[in-house]
């Protein structure tokens, strides 16, 4: 539930400007991205199997030069699925410096593509046997193309986010 409120707070967080427009130096612009994942299989023999994921990733941006925003953000996650012997559960956790440019479109919109680089560790185990337990750490790039529509000191955005693994090692 505390993960819940603290995603809500920071989806209803304004962009902040001093008296300009959004791109202006020194315009703070907070951001996230809140994913839950529940997936369920019955399959035609044997038993079903259920899972779930929450992912938080807050972050902020901030304008150090006209339309150039640097800043980064930070994920936390958890994972869980079977059950009983067969559950299988872990962590996530990382960093991921971005850079950013606004391309405004007047006043009321603006594409605001985002390059990330960053590095996330992930724990993965079965019940609570400690021999079963894996751990992976993972460099990888985002990119994140959103249109945004701006509504005063908040805005709305829509468009693709990919990530791609560029190294990964198994522990």
């Amino acid at each position: 539930m505390r993960m819940i409120c603290c995603a809500l707070l920071l989806l209803a967080t304004p962009v902040r400007a001093h008296d300009g427009r959004f791109g202006d130096p020194d315009t703070v612009m907070p951001f996230g991205r809140v994913a839950h994942t529940y997936s369920h299989t019955q399959p035609s023999q044997g038993d079903a199997t259920s899972g779930w994921s929450i992912e938080l990733q807050p972050g902020a941006l901030v304008f150090v030069t006209r339309n150039v925003a640097l800043g980064g953000g930070v994920l936390a996650g958890y994972h869980s699925s079977g059950a009983n012997e067969f559950r299988r559960h872990g962590t996530v956790w990382g960093i991921e410096p971005r850079l950013g440019y606004n391309v405004p479109f007047g006043k009321q919109a603006g594409f605001f593509p985002q390059l990330g680089f960053g590095w996330l560790r992930a724990t993965d185990q079965v019940a609570e046997v400690e021999t079963e337990r894996l751990l992976q750490q993972t460099i990888f790039v985002d990119i994140d193309l959103p249109f945004l529509f701006h509504l005063g000191n908040y805005f709305i955005g829509i468009g693709p986010f990919v990530r791609l693994d560029v190294w990964a090692k198994d522990q």
